[in-house]
């Protein structure tokens, strides 16, 4: 599968919450959009399926790409913004927020 000039805007909205009297920066959700490009999407011969099939499955694939990317867009997106707060909170746990930003 191959997605080109795909545009992904995120939103970080943060809380500032209190450790051992320090404050340090603690990620909500990420407000992720995805706005489509180009898809090509098909399966190659080594998936192990007969040619011949492969290239029926191929032409119905190139044939519905885009409804199939789109039915499956707001999954990925949730996906990516679960999986990038998850990794952001991570990051920034150990740090305070001055560490991060000082003054």
């Amino acid at each position: 599968m191959t997605l080109a000039n795909y545009i992904i805007n995120a939103k970080l909205p943060y809380e500032l919450i209190t450790r051992d009297g320090k404050e340090y920066i603690n990620f909500k959700k990420f407000a992720i959009t995805i706005n489509m490009g180009t898809n090509l999407l098909e399966i190659d011969e080594s998936a192990g399926i007969d040619p011949t099939l492969g290239k029926g499955i191929n032409e119905v694939i190139r044939d519905n790409s885009e409804i199939f990317v789109q039915e499956t867009l707001p999954s990925l997106t949730n996906a990516l913004s679960n999986k990038l707060t998850e990794v952001a909170n991570i990051i920034v746990k150990q740090f305070t927020y001055d560490e991060l930003f000082p003054k």
